[in-house]
């Protein structure tokens, strides 16, 4: 005898404007409102883009995942991130280039790559 979950369901919109719950799935989630997948495929709306102000310009929506709790400052710290590789990858070029073992090198600096990380990201926390 196996157990079965009862469904679980999240609130999803669709392209026409509409909410509606849509079960969760693996593979490709439901894209279409209920009503919207009664019509044809090609014969089916998109909600018109909102009319603004002359002089403004829209805001795009930062993509990223809803559970990203640092999601607000993401572009800062992916800026920072790559200061800290290229300062990394600088820091094992002059290793190697001293005649350093590449694997060697590559562990007397981990440590060093492993706290900068942590350090920007404490920043944010």
């Amino acid at each position: 005898m196996s157990k079965t979950k009862s469904p679980r369901f999240v609130t999803a919109t669709c392209a026409c404007g509409a909410s509606f719950e849509r079960e969760v799935k693996r593979g490709r989630p439901q894209k279409w409102c209920p009503a919207c997948v009664e019509v044809p495929f090609y014969e089916r709306t998109v909600a018109p883009a909102p009319v603004l102000p002359e002089g403004e310009e829209p805001v795009e929506a930062k993509p990223g995942s809803e559970h990203d709790v640092l999601r607000e400052v993401r572009e800062l710290i992916e800026a920072e991130m790559a200061v800290v590789n290229a300062e990394h990858k600088a820091r094992f070029a002059e290793l190697v280039d001293a005649g350093v073992n590449k694997y060697v090198a590559a562990d007397q600096i981990e440590d060093q790559l492993r706290e900068e990380i942590q350090a920007v990201y404490a920043k944010y926390r």
